[in-house]
């Protein structure tokens, strides 16, 4: 309940606040549920979209059955 497991939008709707949107919902959601940590495996491409949302490299980018991610968690 606190691992982030995919969060997409279509490209033509990408740079309008979606993502970022959703993202809050699961904030919300999570200190209702007193939830301390959430984590994500993020994709290199969203990589720098998680860091603006704060969240802090657990290590450096893993290889995992040919998908490349970057541990990731906040603190809330």
């Amino acid at each position: 309940n606190s691992h982030i497991n995919l969060l997409f939008v279509l490209e033509e709707y990408q740079h309008n606040g979606i993502a970022k949107a959703l993202y809050n919902l699961v904030i919300e959601e999570c200190k209702n549920k007193t939830t301390k940590k959430i984590t994500v495996n993020s994709s290199p491409y969203a990589h720098n979209v998680y860091l603006k949302l704060g969240f802090i490299d657990d290590n450096q980018m893993q290889e995992v059955d040919g998908i490349k991610f970057y541990p990731m968690h906040k603190v809330i």
